[in-house]
Parts: structure tokens; C-alpha cells; sequence
């Protein structure tokens, strides 16, 4: 069993313990195991890739998921700031900004962050979006005459 390391029945007692409360332990055994299993089923995945060439007016499709989860975070540095995220949760676009839109509210949007570094590359950041049917974020090379490389991405999404 994926509980083997669990005891529910300590859980149960634990529980007692601490409310005024009585319980049907079968009931409260069953309810304590599917907790522990939809927290143990929560699975952090990572993506990332180095050094991609996005084809002119290209898009790149960094994660396409169907479940529940969490978007962690997206990062994505570029010599070029010629480029969009766009996020669709549940199928519905949530976020398609530029590079340049996502610098003019960095400071105010504490989930987003756009800057260049004293290197010359754009770093572009977005963090923490729950999701309950499915998760997609595209890269998109905003540049239609040239190919831009995208130097570092990375994303990190709960995965259950």
C-alpha cells in the first residue's frame, strides 16, 4: 500500500485528541487516507531548455498539462525582448503579454517580474496560478522577419 509509512490510525487518535468531537473512526480512517494520498499524489514536475532557437513569429509550447495543479513558475531569459507568455488555464487565456507589457507593471505586480540584466538579457517571471482542469504556456516570438533564441527557460508546475 502507498501508506505503508502511515499509520491512519495515529492520525485518527491525533484528531481525537485534539477536538471535543466524536468520530466514526471507519469514516475519519477513509478521510484521513484520501488526504494523505491527494497530498502525496502532488508531484512538482520541471521543465526546462537551454539555448532554443524560436523560429520567426514562432510559438513554443513550454507546458500543455491536463489536471489539477499550481504553476509554480515560468522563467524565460532572452537577448531579444521580442517576445509574449500567455497563459490559458482551464481553457481560458489568463495571460498574453509582451516582454515590454510585463516590464511596465513589474513593480506593482508582485506575481510578475520583467528586467534586463546589467548583461544585456531580458529576464521575464511569472509565478503562482492554481489550475483545476488544465494548464498551457506558450512562448511566443513577437519578432515575424527573425528567429530569437530564448537562452534559458524554465518551468515549474504541480502536477495532481
Amino acid at each position: 500500500m502507498i501508506f505503508d509509512f502511515i499509520d491512519p490510525t495515529l492520525i485518527v487518535n491525533a484528531l481525537k485528541k485534539m477536538s471535543k468531537l466524536t468520530f466514526d473512526d471507519d469514516k475519519l480512517r477513509v478521510t484521513v487516507v484520501d488526504a494523505v494520498s491527494a497530498i502525496i499524489s502532488a508531484v512538482a514536475k520541471v521543465v526546462e531548455q537551454v539555448n532554443y532557437s524560436l523560429g520567426a513569429g514562432a510559438t513554443y509550447t513550454l507546458i500543455n498539462y491536463s489536471g489539477r495543479g499550481r504553476l509554480h513558475e515560468v522563467t524565460v531569459i532572452s537577448s531579444s525582448n521580442q517576445f509574449k507568455l500567455t497563459v490559458t488555464v482551464d481553457g481560458v487565456k489568463i495571460w498574453d503579454k509582451s516582454y515590454d507589457e510585463a516590464a511596465s507593471i513589474t513593480d506593482e505586480v508582485v506575481v510578475v517580474s520583467a528586467f534586463q540584466r546589467e548583461d544585456g538579457k531580458y529576464v521575464y517571471h511569472l509565478s503562482d496560478i492554481p489550475f483545476m482542469v488544465s494548464l498551457k504556456v506558450d512562448i511566443v516570438n513577437l519578432n515575424t522577419s527573425n528567429p530569437i533564441t530564448l537562452d534559458y527557460v524554465f518551468g515549474k508546475y504541480e502536477a495532481g
